[in-house]
């Protein structure tokens, strides 16, 4: 009799206290969907479309530099006797005058896209984007700090 009393209070503890341990492991839901998207409801349409300018104008930076690149370029990049980091030193190296040019107003554009994309988020938005960067944080194990303007960085 004792023994069936100890069974059936050491399977009623077990339970209690593995109750606690499965339910504290939910995930907090983030703003994502399950194809890697911006959930609808986190964006205005402006704000969407927004996006999809970025998005094309880089696509579009991409096509018309590969268009610039010589074959002595491709070449560089090409070359599996030299290590990545020294195919990229070569082929910067490498880049004309005209080629800097079109990266640093590359860069200088998306910039301010960036920074007219960033006045337009309200603060509910930022709360739901930096619930998202962390939710990653957490799943990666990469960091996120906070530069000196406030912004969050990326540091791998």
């Amino acid at each position: 009799m004792k023994t069936i009393i100890r069974l059936t209070t050491i399977g009623i503890l077990t339970l209690i206290l593995s109750y606690g341990s499965v339910f504290g492991q939910e995930q907090p839901s983030a703003p994502v969907n399950g194809n890697g998207k911006w959930a609808d409801g986190i964006f205005s349409a402006q704000q969407k479309e927004m996006l999809k300018q970025r998005a094309a104008k880089k696509q579009a930076f991409r096509k018309e530099f590969k268009a610039t690149v010589s074959q002595t370029q491709k070449d560089i990049l090409g070359d599996p006797r030299v290590m990545p980091a020294d195919r990229k030193k070569s082929f910067r190296a490498s880049l004309t005058d005209a080629q800097v040019a079109m990266i640093k107003s590359q860069q200088a554009d998306m910039k301010k896209m960036r920074e007219e994309f960033r006045a337009t988020l309200t603060p509910a938005q930022k709360a739901d984007l930096k619930k998202l960067f962390m939710s990653r944080k957490m799943k990666s194990g990469h960091e996120f700090k906070n530069g000196n303007d406030g912004k969050l960085l990326y540091m791998s």
